[in-house]
């Protein structure tokens, strides 16, 4: 029930429930404070409720009641003509004052967005100039190591280079050790051998046996104890070209078990000369190869030597040594 004006700007509160008596004949509503029911009414009805903020007064001299006589021209059809006049003009100005609230409101809302905007670019600028930074730093650190890096591996390949090729170089030196080893030892075995040239050829011949029977009738010695000195004895044949060409026979290699036996023969040769068959037989060592070569380089002076008569000696690995006027030279 409508008891005096309206004093809120915002529309009456709808009770559904207590439909007042004095609307009977339409529902009123609000569309913009709460929609119409999902249901059916038979008599919905208009109320204030007075326990809410929004209510309805009236000046006490208009007040009324069902005895006053003074009241009763303002009837239930005059009163919500009233109520109905009233209401429009309040509505339109509290849209306007929504209007311009929710206005205001936006307005502050884009400031801060704005706002917000303004300091989220400058700290993703802020963060973006630190990002680059560290980046640019780690950048930096990394390209100093790759330099040191590079400048290490550099050295170490420089270096692996000179080892290369002192290795190659010591392998060559090994090498060439190696072989002189080796010729060493070959001459230390050939240390032991002598040589005749001059010995007849015969077919089927025993050079051994030959051998042990001569050099035990030139030194006086028994047969047995010269071929316990002797470890073997054969012929070196001579290629077909040069013996087609000198038809010379072929010299005879003695190796003997010990040196003694060797330089026996040889201090004896410089005595006496050793007869086989009768012929008589040339006497000297073995001499290796390379040690060959090495002497070619003394052929003059050994000529010299031998026109004046002067006897000389090779010494070894290469040298010559000869005596005059009871004077040694080398």
């Amino acid at each position: 029930e409508a008891r005096g004006e309206f004093q809120s700007p915002f529309p009456p509160f709808v009770d559904y429930s207590n439909p007042p008596a004095p609307f009977p004949a339409q529902p009123f509503f609000l569309p913009h404070v709460c929609p119409p029911p999902p249901f059916s009414l038979p008599f919905p009805r208009l109320t204030v409720s007075a326990a809410t903020t929004r209510t309805l007064t009236r000046p006490k001299s208009e007040h009324w009641s069902a005895g006053n006589s003074k009241n009763i021209g303002l009837d239930q059809a005059s009163g919500r003509s009233q109520i109905k006049r009233k209401i429009p003009k309040q509505r339109k100005t509290s849209r306007q004052e929504e209007i311009r609230d929710l206005d205001a409101l936006w307005l502050k809302i884009k400031e801060e967005f704005r706002q917000n905007e303004t300091h989220m670019e400058k700290k993703l600028g802020e963060m973006q100039e630190s990002f680059d930074k560290k980046i640019e730093d780690v950048i930096g650190e990394m390209s100093n190591k790759i330099k040191d890096l590079t400048v290490r591996t550099k050295s170490l390949e420089d270096s692996n280079k000179k080892i290369q090729r002192e290795m190659k170089d010591q392998r060559r030196e090994v090498g060439k050790i190696k072989e002189n080893i080796e010729e060493l030892n070959k001459s230390q075995d050939q240390q032991l051998n002598l040589k005749f040239r001059g010995i007849g050829e015969v077919r089927d011949e025993d050079i051994k046996g030959k051998m042990t029977k001569e050099l035990a009738r030139w030194l006086a010695l028994r047969e047995d104890e010269v071929a316990q000195t002797i470890e073997n004895a054969f012929r070196i044949k001579i290629r077909p070209k040069q013996n087609k060409q000198k038809k010379i026979p072929g010299d005879c290699l003695v190796i003997f078990r010990s040196i003694e036996m060797r330089n026996r023969i040889l201090k004896e040769s410089y005595q006496k000369k050793l007869i086989i068959d009768g012929r008589p037989i040339i006497i000297f060592k073995e001499i290796p190869i390379r040690l060959l070569r090495k002497r070619e380089g003394y052929k003059q002076i050994v000529n010299t030597l031998r026109k004046n008569g002067i006897q000389h000696r090779w010494e070894f690995p290469e040298g010559i040594s000869f005596s005059t006027r009871k004077k040694d030279s080398r």
